[in-house]
């Protein structure tokens, strides 16, 4: 790609002029612009002199960003609203008495700062001496620009002041251009698929999307050595995909469109263009890789069948891509790449599950007798075992009622002697509350007794006393 410092003097000439057009402004009145403030777009950096550096993105006449003419270097870097690819932009001086710009350089960027401080060149252009808005259209914008760098050389007059009214970018954002280069496919397209209503299923769709070859198939029919994993085979066809898009996508060579024949497919319930289109591409993109193989093979070809088969190629040359095409058209093609190879891998699941079914039928009936026998004597055995179950049950239960019997019995005995027990410590807590009885009377009686003897004792010293006196 081709990149351009910007020259940080005055005193270098300025490159050649690349472009110098004046294109009517009124076809870009329907147009968006991505320089305008009122999407967000700023300006990142301008030099020092500059002066009124947002006044560039409006639309405004009598606001002007103000430049000195004697500025070492004169630039202004803006950042777009979106990513585009820029086509035509738009450069104006209303200022009366002022010098007007001449040559100048445009430099676009994805990034800010750049990557490795370079800015690619997108054009070199020469602006008359008019006080009026002039369109420069962009022959080759070369990449998908955010920030755009107009860096001036020359300028008209003798002034003071360099101003600067009107600055203005169009172009086609990523969708924009992908929608365009689908619509100019789909008119490059010699031959369209045409669908009818038929009762879709996945492996239905997935059959449709498949590559229709009359000469020779595309992939190598698939074998299973003994020594050879299926997984380890499977793995190296993908890997061999894999390196083959690999290199188609650093080289992009350009493709020969050869005469094909379509295979006649009924169309599907959902009749909706995105889906079709995005069939006619995928078996399209199958085409070109099957004509690359060719051109891989066609060492063993001779040159006159070499040359028949481009003369009797149909269809234009599509045309070269730009330097950066469309994120979407990429995910598109990465997409359309990643289907192809999901189609194989459900092919060969197919195939290896056809495979494993007769090895599994094969299997079942060298081991149905085998089977057979098993269940058999595995029958017999629990047969045997259940009666030998059916056997201890009966003993054991057996053992247990004796058991049980002979439980009862003691606790019975053991149950009378208890009772036999009770009655004895009742008689004799009756005799003792009978013994308690007699020993309460009889300490009565001798208390009574012998406080009788006392008053008897005291009534007889009485009269003696008295007899005294």
């Amino acid at each position: 790609m081709n990149k351009y410092v910007p020259a940080d003097s005055d005193d270098e000439e300025p490159p050649p002029v690349h472009d110098k057009r004046q294109p009517d402004a009124k076809s870009l009145k329907d147009r968006f612009n991505y320089a305008s403030a009122d999407c967000a777009a700023v300006v990142l950096k301008a030099n020092r002199e500059a002066r009124g550096l947002t006044a560039i993105l409006n639309s405004k006449k009598d606001q002007y960003m103000l430049n000195d003419c004697s500025a070492r270097k004169k630039f202004v870097i803006v950042e777009l609203c979106e990513d585009i690819l820029i086509d035509t932009f738009v450069l104006g001086n209303y200022e009366f008495f002022s010098s007007t710009f001449k040559d100048f350089m445009v430099y676009a960027s994805d990034r800010y700062p750049p990557k490795n401080n370079q800015w690619t060149s997108i054009g070199h252009f020469q602006a008359f001496n008019s006080r009026d808005a002039q369109v420069f259209s962009v022959r080759d914008p070369k990449i998908w620009a955010k920030y755009v760098m107009v860096e001036f050389a020359t300028h008209y007059g003798q002034e003071f002041y360099c101003p600067l009214t009107v600055f203005k970018v169009y172009g086609a954002t990523q969708m924009e251009q992908y929608r365009k280069e689908e619509e100019e496919e789909d008119l490059l397209e010699p031959a369209t698929l045409t669908v009818d209503t038929l009762a879709g299923t996945p492996l239905l769709d997935y059959q449709l999307r498949l590559p229709y070859y009359h000469q020779k198939p595309q992939h190598k029919p698939l074998h299973i050595a003994g020594s050879v994993s299926p997984v380890k085979a499977y793995l190296q066809d993908m890997q061999g995909l894999v390196n083959e898009y690999q290199v188609q996508d650093r080289s992009e060579p350009t493709v020969v469109s050869k005469t094909t024949p379509m295979p006649r497919v009924p169309n599907l319930p959902w009749d909706q263009s995105n889906n079709v289109q995005s069939v006619d591409m995928d078996i399209k993109d199958d085409y070109d890789e099957d004509d690359d193989e060719d051109d891989e093979d066609s060492d063993e070809e001779p040159e006159d069948k070499k040359s028949t088969d481009e003369s009797n190629a149909e269809g234009p040359v599509p045309h070269a891509p730009h330097g950066q095409e469309s994120i979407f058209k990429t995910i598109m093609r990465r997409l359309a790449r990643v289907e192809r190879n999901i189609t194989l891998a459900y092919h060969y699941l197919e195939e290896q599950h056809m495979i494993f079914n007769l090895v599994l039928q094969q299997v079942e009936l060298n081991n149905l007798a085998t089977m057979q026998l098993a269940i058999d004597q595995l029958n017999h055995t629990t047969a045997k075992q259940m009666q030998s179950l059916t056997a201890l049950s009966e003993e054991v239960w057996r053992a247990i009622l004796y058991d049980l019997e002979e439980y009862q019995q003691k606790t019975q005995t053991e149950t009378s002697e208890m009772a036999s027990r009770l009655e004895f410590l009742a008689e004799e807590v009756l005799f003792e509350k009978r013994m308690n009885v007699a020993q309460l009377v009889l300490l009565l009686t001798i208390v009574v007794m012998i406080a009788v003897n006392k008053v008897v004792t005291k009534l007889a010293l009485i009269p003696e006393s008295k007899k005294e006196k």
